[in-house]
């Protein structure tokens, strides 16, 4: 005859749990993207989760040039082996992106991405906007865009998320040329309004050259071409600001030739200038005037993985992390990871160029963990 067991089974006091304080560097450590199952656990889990400082370093990394749905979190560190390390990925929801179709990341704003989903279909393509919050896995989709005329960049529009502080609303802003009138209109869509609908706020005098606005403290940034007689190439730098949704022309650091590319990095906006096999790095300052923060020469044995032997054409230069020792890591053409040394204006290439880059990457820094529903965010309760 079995014997049944009378063991008891006890439940733990609140003081044989570890301190709140150790559960937090506990949760700290978990992958980011595993976070939202960990807070179904108990009631205590979820509001550590709710109020955990996560590392702010982090970054969200994607192939940009083939079919994927898959999106890494990636920690960037020289001390890795070609700088970087992936901590967790995030599939997007089978809804969200089939497998025809491809998405390229727009911008990230208070941890919610803006992307821009693409399909080919009988010789046209069809673009949808979507709003996606990768800690819930919930996204928000416009209707889809059929691209009937385009812009410089093959696309009806150019878009930007951003977000108002003051009356804590999301909107988004799109860009389309208008080339009867050689101008740029901007319309923005502001989330949690009585009328949802896209309002026209202003002109821009020529086509928008950047592919998608910037985001930074309130406003959303575009490089756009003006015209000039002399020189066709000159651009300007406008910002739109959320709150009064008014455009203005800022300055634009003195103009030495080139091709601009924008980005938000170690607390700043910064402008990169790409010319002669150099990156001129400049830095906004908070009256919207431009100090020139470092130069970086190409390094003369780094090869374009795609074409080894023909030199290299324009390309885009990311700065991503400020390191502790004050070397700088970098991004080039999303293809290489170079360590920029200010003191010696030196540039060690990371990644191993023996090896074929098989995918282009678009980085993303990541500013905040949002864990509450999409409505919610987009409608201004949380």
């Amino acid at each position: 005859m079995e014997k049944k067991w009378k063991g008891e089974i006890k439940k733990l006091s609140n003081s044989e749990f570890p301190p709140d304080n150790i559960i937090q560097v506990i949760l700290s450590k978990v992958p980011l993207f595993n976070l939202t199952s960990c807070r179904l656990v108990c009631k205590s889990w979820n509001n550590l989760i709710l109020t955990c400082k996560f590392d702010p370093s982090l970054f969200l990394s994607f192939a940009y040039d083939c079919p994927s749905r898959t999106l890494y979190c990636v920690d960037f560190d020289p001390m890795y082996f070609e700088g970087m390390n992936s901590i967790g990925s995030f599939t997007f929801h089978p809804k969200f992106s089939t497998s025809d179709s491809s998405i390229s990341i727009i911008n990230a704003c208070n941890g919610l991405l803006s992307l821009l989903i693409s399909k080919r279909k009988l010789g046209s393509v069809s673009y949808v906007l979507g709003i996606l919050n990768p800690m819930t896995n919930e996204y928000f989709k416009f209707p889809a865009e059929k691209s009937k005329s385009h812009c410089c960049c093959g696309r009806l529009y150019s878009y930007g998320l951003g977000f108002n502080p003051k009356t804590k609303q999301y909107k988004i802003a799109r860009t389309s040329f208008r080339p009867d009138e050689s101008t740029t209109l901007v319309e923005i869509f502001t989330f949690g309004s009585t009328h949802q609908v896209w309002t026209p706020v202003g002109f821009l005098p020529s086509l928008v050259v950047e592919d998608h606005g910037v985001y930074f403290k309130g406003g959303l940034y575009w490089v756009a071409n003006q015209p000039d007689p002399h020189d066709s190439s000159i651009s300007a730098i406008y910002r739109l600001d959320l709150e009064n949704e008014k455009l203005e022309k800022i300055s634009c650091p003195q103009y030495i030739g080139g091709h601009f590319f924008f980005g938000v990095f170690d607390g700043t906006l910064y402008l990169t200038v790409s010319k002669n096999n150099k990156y001129q790095v400049w830095k906004m300052k908070d009256n919207f005037s431009w100090i020139k923060a470092f130069v970086i020469s190409r390094p003369r044995n780094l090869c374009h993985p795609d074409h080894p032997h023909q030199p290299w054409g324009v390309s885009q230069l990311d700065p991503i992390k400020a390191c502790e020792d004050g070397k700088i890591l970098c991004l080039l053409a999303g293809l290489h990871l170079i360590l920029y040394d200010p003191k010696t204006k030196s540039a060690e290439i990371l990644t191993d160029q023996s090896v074929k880059v098989e995918k282009h990457l678009h980085v993303h820094h990541i500013d905040a963990f949002n864990f509450n529903s999409l409505p919610s965010i987009l409608a201004g309760n949380s």
